[in-house]
């Protein structure tokens, strides 16, 4: 789509639009470079399927910076690297199971004033902070179940108490 003065924009209807400009806002609250994304509650189109629309994510690329293809989760420059393994707590945290070669951007500049020639970044990031399925990295990892799902039931049980402490712990499991 693109704007009266010409800038294109990626538009994204639906419920995964709210949850991906928040979960975008947080990584780059973290540290994590990120494009920059709106949402926007309603917004009028012409053309084809003119009308009002209702809640909508708006994502551009700003000028020097450009898209130039995917990274992977299993292979990038980064895998022991102490910030990855944050980006992979950060994904976890916000519950996202959609964490596809598809949904992560390269982004590079030529610009002579840039430190940085390329940003490696998660893009899609609608399918956060709902409900999920297991992603292939998390199981390699050894976490378990449904991670965060709003759906699943929770039943609690003691565990063992050290003979040192009195005090029992109770843990949680969750149960597809």
């Amino acid at each position: 789509m693109r704007d009266p003065s010409g800038r294109e924009w990626s538009v994204k209807l639906g419920v995964e639009a709210q949850s991906e400009v928040t979960s975008s806002r947080i990584l780059w609250a973290m540290g994590f470079h990120q494009p920059p994304q709106y949402f926007v509650r309603q917004f009028t189109l012409t053309g084809s399927d003119a009308g009002i629309k209702q809640e909508a994510r708006f994502r551009t690329d700003l000028q020097p910076w450009h898209s130039s293809g995917a990274w992977s989760w299993a292979e990038n420059p980064f895998l022991n690297a102490p910030e990855f393994r944050g980006l992979i707590a950060a994904q976890l945290i916000l519950n996202n199971w959609d964490m596809k070669t598809d949904n992560n951007r390269i982004y590079e500049t030529t610009a002579v004033s840039s430190p940085a020639r390329r940003h490696f970044m998660v893009r899609d990031m609608g399918s956060s902070l709902g409900h999920s399925r297991q992603f292939w990295l998390f199981a390699t990892l050894g976490t378990r179940g449904m991670q965060g799902s709003k759906t699943t039931s929770t039943t609690s049980r003691p565990r063992a108490s050290s003979r040192r402490s009195r005090v029992t712990t109770w843990t949680s499991t969750i149960e597809a």
